[in-house]
């Protein structure tokens, strides 16, 4: 999955309670860990049910790390509008 990130972007990682993504990217990436639950200082809580932010301009590539993930959006259809808009570059991964 991480071959397919382009080096040296940035990376908001949904569903990032195991961090997995952060453990294949070299030290050029930038990781941003997210979740439904803060599991450690670094992670940002999302609500992907709720009103949906801006991705930080530095985070430019989401990742979906597990497909547990997309099993708590209510409203997919709204989830795949929005996220072409912010960010370069989407990565799933089951």
């Amino acid at each position: 999955m991480t071959a397919l990130i382009a080096s040296g972007v940035a990376v908001e990682d949904f569903g990032g309670a195991q961090l997995v993504p952060h453990q294949h990217l070299d030290s050029s990436f930038s990781y941003q860990p997210g979740d439904l639950v803060k599991h450690s200082y670094e992670t940002v809580v999302w609500v992907l049910n709720s009103f949906l932010l801006e991705l930080a301009k530095t985070h430019n590539v989401p990742v979906f790390s597990g497909v547990c993930v997309l099993a708590y959006v209510n409203d997919l259809d709204r989830l795949m509008r929005w996220l072409p808009i912010v960010a370069s570059t989407l990565i799933f991964s089951t």
